[in-house]
């Protein structure tokens, strides 16, 4: 019996790496795994390694680069910041992708779909599809192969599930903001069909505001990005963090927040003033709660929607793309 093809969708942001697996018909859950990376220079640990963590090996070179969702255990107390402008040109984007593709665990891809910023996309979808090309070792005795590759930028699948909205029209023009660890990606659409108006990316996301909290409270101790998930739930979650031997009340730094958020969106507002104004706002991304205030203050005019489960929009927005790619190729062979 022929088996059905295989979508993989993967957004790997300098914050969390998001995946998914797609066949026509099945549900697809959405997996998430911080994007850090560690360097193992021996495979003396590949037997241990699955017990006690759940990370994977990935050969590059003359080295092992361990990812997942357990990798915060393998770098222990290391300090580390992850770059925000540039990362999906990174040996560390490659890994986080491969270690996605790891987790999938399917030898062969009909259709993988990954998703870099909007600033980045031209210059990095050549690198990619030719990185991609040939068969990508994903552990020392195994490999997968992508029959076709679709790179996005994180605003455009971001937008797709919004677009299928009934209360969209042809005409209507719409802003998407879309609100990663390390970068803020936007642009402005025209009607169903993704027409570009405009688009960029500031690189000013989440991590800047968690950076900035956490300086605080920590009184110039140093802390990495590990540390950062600690400020982030403590924020969402009105809960107190402890630093420095004292018990912080984090939620005192909501009014800053909001108003570091409104500078961080009034550049893109600025670069807006020329260009067709947005009937409606669609706010995405896993820090959109950290911008939704400024957002609604700044388009006071617009209808403002934030994506159900915002930090998953984007992988759900590129299995439906790659649904419907695949798709219609496979229908216009059976023409």
């Amino acid at each position: 019996m022929t088996k059905s093809p295989v979508i993989a969708a993967i957004d790997a942001g300098c914050g969390f790496t998001k995946f998914s697996k797609l066949r026509p018909g099945q549900h697809a859950d959405i997996e998430v795994f911080p994007s850090l990376t560690d360097i193992v220079f021996h495979d003396s640990r590949c037997s241990r390694l699955r017990a006690p963590r759940r990370n994977a090996l990935i050969p590059f070179g003359t080295h092992l680069v361990e990812v997942g969702p357990d990798i915060e255990a393998a770098l222990g107390d290391a300090i580390y910041h992850s770059q925000a402008e540039g990362f999906a040109a990174t040996d560390d984007y490659r890994a986080c992708v491969a270690g996605a593709l790891a987790f999938i665990e399917e030898p062969f891809i009909d259709m993988l779909v990954l998703t870099v910023p909007m600033r980045e996309r031209d210059a990095l979808e050549p690198q990619i599809r030719d990185w991609l090309s040939r068969p990508l070792h994903t552990a020392a005795n195994a490999s997968v192969t992508v029959a076709r590759v679709e790179v996005l930028a994180q605003a455009a699948a971001s937008a797709i599930e919004w677009f299928d909205s009934p209360e969209l029209d042809e005409t209507q023009v719409s802003l998407v903001l879309v609100a990663g660890f390390g970068s803020l990606d936007w642009a402005l659409y025209r009607g169903r069909d993704l027409e570009p108006l405009a688009g960029g990316t500031e690189y000013h996301g989440v991590a800047n505001l968690l950076r900035t909290v956490d300086d605080r409270i920590g009184q110039g101790a140093p802390s990495g990005d590990v540390r950062l998930d600690a400020v982030d739930q403590a924020l969402r979650h009105g809960k107190s963090l402890r630093a420095c031997g004292q018990l912080h009340d984090l939620q005192l730094h909501w009014p800053w927040i909001h108003g570091r958020a409104r500078r961080m969106l009034g550049g893109i507002a600025q670069a807006l003033i020329e260009l067709p104004t947005p009937q409606t706002v669609w706010l995405a991304g896993g820090g959109a709660a950290y911008f939704l205030q400024a957002a609604e203050g700044l388009f006071h005019r617009q209808a403002v929607h934030v994506a159900a489960e915002p930090m998953h929009a984007c992988v759900r927005g590129m299995c439906l793309y790659g649904k419907r790619r695949l798709m219609a190729e496979l229908d216009a062979l059976r023409a």
